[in-house]
This record gives C-alpha cells, sequence and structure tokens, in this order.
C-alpha cells in the first residue's frame, strides 16, 4: 500500500492529479489517519507549486498538488485557505474536496468535513468511499445513527469491504444493537477468508451473548441441484406460513423478494429505508427490512435481512447469505449437493 499526501491509502491505481474524470479513479481508498509530517511551514515544492498557481490560479492539477504537499508539510489550514481561494475564484472542483476533507480531518473539524463527504456523495451517490468518509466523520463526531447508515449503504453497493463490517459491528454495539452485527460479519467472513479469524472471534462473542442467541441458524438441511446444474430453487418457508421457491445464490449478499412475493407476505415494505445495492444486473434501488424467520428444509434462522425490488424477473426470490452465512457451508458440486449445517453442530 502506498501512503499519499491526504490521509488515505490507496490500494490501486490512483488517477492522475487533475483528471476531472471521475471514472479515471480506479482505486478503494481508506481514511486512515497518516502522522503530519515534521518540516517547514511550506516546503520548496509547495512553495514553487504556490507560484505557479498565482501566475495560473484555476491550473486543477496544481492546486490539487498543491494541497496535498501542503498536508504532508503539515499545514492543513493552509491547503484549506488555498483552496476556499480556488472554489471561489474557479469553481467547485470534485477532486481538491478529497484534500479539503482530509485538512478537516487533521483538524478534528467534524462537520466541515462531513460537508465535503456530502457533496461527493451527492455527485457520485453510487460510490462507496464517499459513504465510508463521511460514516467514519460521523463516528467521530459522536454521530452513530448517521454512521450506521452511511456503512450499511456502503456495504450494499460493495459488500465484500474488508473493513467496513468492524466498523458497523462497532456502531451498533454503540447504539445499543450488538446482534444486528452478527450479519456483516458473516458477510466479511464468507467474502474474505484471511480476515476469518478476527471476524469469526468477533462472533463467537456476540452468539455466547444470550440477547444474540436466537441469531445463531438451526438444524441440518442437504439442499440437492444435480451436477451441472446452472441454479438451485429451493422450497422456502417465510415467517412461519408463506411458502415460496426462492432460487439459492451465494452470490447474493441478502435474502432478495420481489414485489409480488411481499405483498403475499403483508409486509410494509414501502415504509423500509430505500438503498441502493449491488445485484447481478448492477446497482438496484430496493427497500431493506428484515424477516422474522426463514425455514428450508431442515435449517431455520431468525431476524433475516431481506432486500425487496420490483426489479426481479424470473424468480419469486433469492435465498442470499443473510440466510445461508448463519450456517456452514459445504458444497460437493460432484454430487450435485449443498449442505447446511448449525454452527455449533459443525464444531463439534
Amino acid at each position: 500500500m502506498t501512503a499519499v499526501a491526504a490521509p488515505f491509502v490507496y490500494r490501486a491505481i490512483q488517477a492522475p492529479v487533475g483528471d476531472a474524470r471521475h471514472g479515471a479513479r480506479t482505486v478503494e481508498r481508506s481514511a486512515s489517519v497518516v502522522e503530519k509530517a515534521a518540516g517547514p511551514a511550506m516546503s520548496e515544492q509547495a512553495a514553487a507549486l504556490s507560484a505557479a498557481l498565482d501566475k495560473e490560479p484555476c491550473d486543477r492539477g496544481k492546486i490539487v498538488q498543491l494541497c496535498e504537499s501542503l498536508l504532508r508539510d503539515g499545514e492543513p489550514r493552509l491547503c484549506l485557505t488555498r483552496s476556499e481561494a480556488f472554489f471561489t475564484r474557479c469553481g467547485e472542483f470534485w477532486r481538491l474536496r478529497w484534500a479539503t476533507y482530509a485538512a478537516h480531518k487533521q483538524l478534528s473539524e467534524w462537520d466541515p468535513a462531513i460537508a465535503d463527504a456530502t457533496g461527493l456523495v451527492t455527485q457520485f451517490p453510487d460510490d462507496r468511499d464517499y459513504r465510508i468518509w463521511r460514516g467514519l466523520a460521523h463516528a467521530e463526531k459522536g454521530d452513530t445513527l448517521h454512521a450506521v447508515a452511511d456503512y450499511e449503504q456502503a456495504l450494499a453497493i460493495e459488500p465484500r469491504l474488508a473493513d467496513v463490517p468492524f466498523n458497523l459491528a462497532d456502531a451498533y454495539r454503540k447504539l445499543g444493537r450488538p446482534c444486528d452485527g452478527i450479519f456483516p460479519l458473516e458477510q466479511l467472513s464468507f467474502y474474505n477468508p484471511e480476515r476469518d479469524a478476527n471476524a469469526r472471534r468477533r462472533l463467537r462473542e456476540l452468539y455466547d451473548d444470550p440477547q444474540c442467541s436466537d441469531r445463531m441458524g438451526t438444524g441440518k438441511a442437504t439442499l440437492r441441484f444435480g451436477s451441472g446444474a446452472r441454479r438451485v430453487t429451493s422450497k422456502v418457508t417465510l415467517n412461519g406460513a408463506t411458502p415460496a421457491n426462492l432460487i439459492v445464490d451465494t452470490g447474493a449478499s441478502t435474502v432478495v423478494l420481489g414485489g409480488q412475493l411481499a405483498a403475499r407476505l403483508g409486509l410494509r415494505y414501502d415504509q423500509w429505508p430505500a438503498r441502493r445495492a449491488a445485484t447481478a444486473g448492477g446497482l438496484r434501488d430496493v427497500r431493506i427490512g428484515y424477516l422474522d424467520e426463514v425455514t428450508v428444509q431442515g435449517v431455520s434462522a431468525r431476524h433475516v435481512e431481506c432486500a425487496v425490488t420490483n426489479d426481479l424477473v424470473g424468480a419469486e426470490g433469492l435465498l442470499g447469505l443473510s440466510f445461508l452465512a448463519r450456517f456452514e457451508m459445504h458444497s460437493d458440486p460432484s454430487k450435485g449437493v449443498l449442505t447446511l449445517v448449525d454452527r455449533r453442530a459443525a464444531a463439534h
């Protein structure tokens, strides 16, 4: 990982400085704070960039480089002063907001940092990173409820994120809802097995908590799909009474219901929170809520997250990880079976 001037670590290729095409940014950014670099108030590099901007005050590439240099010099306030002068004279520039967000974070100015991130979220609503940035600033401010909303949306956009599930589980605990941390940690364990040890330790603590004991799946079932089958459909009972045929889909981060099935269940999903979520067909608008119980053959789980969408074609719904990850899963493609086992039973 390569540290850059702003307090972010880039895990892929950074877009060229000054490149105003948002699509050129092909990175996952995290908001790890870097220590201020010791040095003079303005380095030679910063002084040269400042002189260049005096000649061409609206040079986008130079202002970004200047702010990043000032952040390295430990001068976040000067970065903000020069940035505001640029915005006033030259107009808004989203790339410069990366640096102003970083400067506000260094100065522990959470409301302006949130404002910078909100502007980026508004301009790029399907970018998970800006949701994370805003969530982290909300968390630092002590606004845990809004931090949770941003973390949840970031995970819905990109379920494979490796750090946010821990942030989200911590935030749920602060809200007095520790059991809600189970699903993001189970999802993390499934998608990022290299982080499994830490996630499983946290999950054991949660499952051992009496108030979370009913969140662990129970029973054992073998789903037969036949070798070479392109998809597995299983008979499911929802909320203890409503039968449905759902496609078993480990690629779906949550249980997904079509609008007709949700209506048959009597769910008032129009009152559930709206969210953008990753699907096989791209990002879609969904409503996120919970099913009281999901039962498949001999296995059952309670308080299962689900998404409702009217864009589902060719199926009543999908049986995704918010249910499947409650169990130990063993797949044998040669025999055409998927076995789900109670984690307590699997541990013995």
